[in-house]
């Protein structure tokens, strides 16, 4: 390699877009590592930092990294404490990560049965306070919830009429679900049909049966077997109601599973779409139009798995360079790569464990580490070890 060619080098636009280490590092403290890493060895290095998410948990984070003004509100916590939520806003859009509201951290200690009995009409509030503050477009990032009550309580906090069997009036509780019979709009809730609600989640599981919000998620919540029953009872009434409310199906809707069955009345009564968390994440950060300028690409998170591939934002980061035909280089903490999925999408991979030398812990000294991988790649980069992209 001529010193021309290196010199050609040594000054590439690099956008730098990781997902979270869980229990290590946020998403933006991985890109700022992996960025002071680069910089250490290619100093006139132009770095973008795009510090990514998938619908979940750092879904905020991500929004307001791009140009989001935080919001707090105060809610009421899936157990009816007041706790206080914040949520993004720019321009007329406002995004609610559920977990602010109604978030399984907030019932940490709490007595067993936590999965029956939570609620999710905190979420509402928020949802209500974001249009109050003038959103014209609402994004709902689900995920890492205490809640399985199909969303009824973020419908009550709405302003929605909820109407049991006999006819009287529900007020929405996680119990109100076995004698749930219709949902009405009132005029509290007419002016919601003039706002676009989009749902974001990395998972696609429907509301009922064996792949479903009982089945699947409510175990992560301490659901027992019994539980379990009595939540797919909940919502299969639920979805019978919403149905017979809307003529709208929503027992096998993909993505209506997530954090309890959120998603079903959002879409059924709001006409929600619900849309991969990490497509829309990327969409809002204009990953796109960072890329046009990109001569490489770094993502990664914790663990690059299985579920990476199945819609996780790393694999789309990965999929959109590819498709412009950039290079990309992914750092983890741990990558599967006996999966042909993972080299096909990453064909260079730095694993944090693999990197830490002796003394050194993989999750404590993650910065650290990133910093040394950032170094590494871009050590690669100039001496052409990475091919670059297309002219």
């Amino acid at each position: 390699m001529t010193a021309t060619d290196r010199r050609s080098r040594s000054a590439p636009v690099i956008v730098i877009a990781p997902d979270k280490f869980r229990g290590s590092m946020t998403a933006l403290d991985a890109a700022q590592a992996l960025g002071d890493g680069i910089r250490d060895v290619l100093p006139e290095s132009r770095l973008i930092l795009m510090p990514i998410a998938d619908g979940g948990e750092g879904t905020l984070d991500a929004f307001t990294h791009a140009g989001g003004e935080r919001r707090v509100v105060l809610v009421r916590g899936p157990l009816g404490t007041a706790t206080l939520a914040e949520y993004g806003v720019h321009a007329d859009a406002a995004l609610i990560e559920a977990s602010e509201a109604i978030g399984i951290h907030l019932v940490e200690g709490a007595a067993p049965g936590v999965a029956v009995h939570a609620s999710s009409y905190g979420l509402g509030e928020a949802i209500r306070a974001a249009i109050t503050d003038g959103a014209g477009e609402v994004i709902v990032a689900l995920g890492g919830t205490a809640t399985s009550d199909g969303g009824i309580g973020m419908i009550a906090a709405l302003g929605f009429e909820l109407i049991a069997r006999n006819g009287t009036l529900l007020s929405g509780t996680p119990a109100d679900l076995m004698d749930i019979a219709e949902v009405r709009h009132t005029t509290a809730t007419i002016r919601l049909r003039q706002i676009g609600f989009q749902v974001a989640s990395d998972v696609t599981n429907p509301l009922l049966g064996p792949s479903g919000a009982a089945a699947v998620f409510a175990p992560q919540k301490g659901a027992t077997v019994e539980d379990v029953a009595v939540i797919e009872e909940r919502l299969t009434r639920w979805s019978v109601a919403l149905e017979r409310s809307t003529s709208v199906s929503t027992a096998g809707l993909p993505g209506a599973g997530a954090a309890g069955g959120i998603a079903a009345p959002l879409v059924a009564l709001l006409g929600a779409r619900v849309r991969s968390g990490a497509t829309i994440v990327l969409d809002l950060l204009g990953m796109d139009e960072a890329m046009q300028r990109a001569d490489l690409v770094v993502t990664g998170e914790g663990s690059l798995d299985a579920q990476t591939i199945d819609g996780k934002a790393p694999a789309e980061v990965a999929r959109r360079a590819r498709d412009l035909g950039i290079p990309v280089v992914a750092v983890a903490g741990i990558a599967a790569t006996e999966l042909p999925g993972i080299t096909e999408l990453f064909p260079v991979i730095y694993q944090l464990s693999a990197l830490s030398t002796p003394g050194e812990d993989s999750f404590i000294d993650a910065r650290a580490i990133a910093r040394r991988a950032g170094s590494l790649l871009a050590s690669r980069w100039l001496d052409s070890e990475i091919a670059p992209r297309p002219a």
